[in-house]
């Protein structure tokens, strides 16, 4: 699902052709173009006439029921409500939100969140190498929203078609799972249909038998693919260990291809057992990668002492609570981080993560188990504001006293910011699906969590530094 590039066609009266240029579906679509398609239909880019002031783009999946048995019609028509029932109740930055779904003349149409962006087997084409760590950030996320629909209640969701063509990059070199049209919940002893994609299909997904552990090994062969560039499809199947990764490309570090390999792994018990555990085996990568050590300099954590005179470490029966009491009654910290400088607010802790601002200009990520850093993200000024977390999008936001109020992922990327006139020292907060923050350049703002874009900015006449 490319960046439109085709548009649709002006005129004509084939029944069979898709939708027209400039036309408008359910009186509220306006229909822009092509964005792609298959053999099931067409996707469209189309504006939203419902907002008038502003220029709302959506996609618009348009499913033709061109099968001429009636009973082939009708199924095609419950795997793409299926779709659209599995995709309603789903939540993840990784994967694009509906809108509206109704059929009209035979036809059903799937209106979705747009995203600026091209898929992976569009920039596999444009490109010769990408960067690795570019690479292993997009594995991260991956894991992470597959790990998502593994753990979905009551049943997990496969998504049974993990390949290249399905994963978008937005604009913001985020990753999104696009096309959920196989995606099916996991009952375990449930024989399901021999569908997927040859070469990047597990062999038991071959036999009808699929589980959370086939999406690994698709995983594991897009990878391969986006690495070596020798396409699955074209090469014998089940063949990935007759093509080492090392051979193909000197730049990968022997652990990603040892994760790379192990998801791969023929027999199901020898693979990755969760995408949980995928991820972190990645993300220690990165950080080995990044230079990231345990103890920074700078930047330094460490076990502080118990009262009977034991160091860190310790016998294996330690006391793994967040805080160790000694025999006196007395609380010890169990571990101590230290900043360059002062730390003026409280922390914010998501997914095992502590997120704490400092006045040394850094927003320091620290691992809650041991108090290593997992990351860190500079500004240009001090922070003297909490950070607060954005569940939603998977993101902490804070305010720096170089007038920014900045957007980090929990992987330490940044994905927006926002420059004000003065310095930010209050903390944000997060409602419906915004955030609201105040300045000392006497603003309070609004903005949309997700893009950064600036929905209002109120005048109070003073420094804004309490919180919304």
């Amino acid at each position: 699902m490319p960046d439109t590039t085709k548009f649709a066609n002006e005129g004509g009266d084939d029944p069979n052709n898709g939708l027209k240029a400039n036309s408008v579906l359910k009186n509220r679509y306006r229909i822009m173009g092509v964005i792609g398609g298959g053999g099931m239909g067409t996707v469209y880019q189309a504006r939203d006439l419902n907002f008038t002031d502003v220029r709302r783009l959506v996609a618009i999946k348009e499913m033709q029921s061109v099968a001429s048995e009636a009973a082939m019609r009708a199924s095609m028509l419950k795997n793409f409500r299926r779709e659209a029932n599995i995709l309603a109740t789903l939540s993840h930055p990784g994967i694009y939100k509906i809108f509206d779904f109704f059929d009209i003349n035979e036809r059903a149409y799937l209106v979705m969140e747009y995203i600026s962006g091209s898929d992976l087997e569009l920039i596999l084409t444009k490109t010769s190498e990408l960067p690795i760590e570019k690479i292993v950030d997009w594995s991260i996320e991956l894991c992470d929203v597959l790990d998502y629909l593994h753990n979905q209640k009551p049943d997990p969701i496969v998504f049974r078609d993990m390949k290249p063509a399905n994963i978008m990059i937005d604009n913001l070199n985020r990753v999104k799972l696009i096309d959920f049209g196989i995606a099916k919940t996991f009952v375990s002893g449930k024989k399901n249909t021999m569908i997927g994609t040859e070469g990047y299909s597990p062999p038991e997904q071959y036999k009808g038998d699929v589980s959370p552990l086939s999406d690994i090994y698709s995983l594991g062969a897009t990878l391969h693919h986006i690495i070596t560039r020798k396409d699955p499809r074209l090469e014998p199947p089940f063949s990935f260990h007759e093509r080492p990764i090392e051979d193909y490309n000197s730049h990968v570090p022997p652990g990603f291809a040892d994760i790379i390999n192990k998801a791969l792994a023929h027999d199901i018990k020898e693979r990755y057992q969760s995408c949980a555990q995928m991820r972190k085996d990645l993300e220690q990568l990165r950080s080995a990668m990044l230079g990231v050590a345990p103890i920074a300099v700078g930047a330094t954590a460490s076990r502080a002492p118990v009262a009977n005179g034991e160091s860190e470490g310790g016998d294996e029966d330690t006391p793994t609570s967040f805080f160790e009491a000694s025999t006196e009654g007395e609380v010890q910290p169990r571990w101590v981080f230290k900043t360059e400088d002062e730390i003026r607010a409280t922390p914010a802790t998501a997914r095992e993560l502590a997120f704490v601002g400092s006045y040394d200009t850094n927003i320091y990520a620290i691992k809650l188990e041991d108090g290593s850093m997992a990351w860190k993200h500079p500004t240009r000024g001090g922070i003297a504001s909490s950070p607060v977390i954005d569940a939603n999008n998977r993101q902490v936001l804070f305010g720096s006293e170089d007038f920014s109020f900045y957007a980090v992922d929990f992987h330490g990327r940044e994905g927006w910011r926002h420059q004000t006139k003065d310095r930010i020292r209050g903390t944000a907060r997060v409602a419906h699906d915004h955030v609201f923050f105040g300045s000392d350049d006497g603003n309070l703002y609004a903005l949309n969590a997700a893009t950064g874009r600036c929905m209002w900015a109120y005048n109070i006449g003073s420094e804004v530094r309490s919180r919304p």
